[in-house]
């Protein structure tokens, strides 16, 4: 069957649950750790790129950016230490047009109306199930004018996948 946006699989929706659940009531772990609501995906991942990402935005003249999949994006509004420095917050740091999105947050889960310079992508893809992964690429590249950068640790998804067992993961050009 094929899958779009506008119907997914049975599984996306499970899935978007799951997270959403994740999002307000936090995640028991493989190893039997809690992890808390407010920890919970909460946009650490893309704090640790932050240096990694102004180079990129300054070298590209990037005027606006797209996080899908941000969590609850915390970091894009809140001071925090990276590199034995104090940022005040990503949009600051970053210094350019923010928009951020994740279907398992309300505050976040409607897309912008128009594109931008730059899509991130960090540690999403590998979440969605392998039958919706083509909707869901061609959702996310409708969105950006310059760059789409994806990073996947593979390090987190194992963890919160308890429910369905493994993940699957899908490697469109290996």
């Amino acid at each position: 069957m094929n899958y779009t946006s506008n119907k997914p699989s049975l599984r996306y929706l499970e899935h978007i649950e799951y997270y959403k659940q994740m999002h307000n009531e936090g995640a028991k772990l493989v190893d039997g750790k809690i992890k808390e609501k407010d920890d919970v995906y909460n946009g650490k991942t893309t704090s640790s790129y932050a240096d990694v990402i102004k180079k990129i935005i300054e070298k590209n003249n990037i005027t606006s950016l797209l996080e899908y999949g941000c969590g609850k994006a915390y970091y894009y509004n809140n001071e925090f230490t990276h590199n034995e420095k104090l940022i005040k917050s990503l949009k600051d740091y970053w210094g350019t047009e923010i928009y951020l999105f994740d279907p398992c947050v309300i505050k976040y889960n409607k897309f912008p109306n128009n594109s931008v310079d730059l899509t991130l992508c960090i540690d999403v893809l590998e979440h969605i199930p392998e039958e919706d992964i083509d909707w869901g690429f061609r959702k996310i590249f409708i969105y950006y004018k310059k760059i789409f950068i994806y990073i996947c640790r593979m390090l987190s998804s194992h963890s919160y996948f308890t429910k369905w067992g493994k993940c699957s993961y899908y490697y469109p050009y290996s």
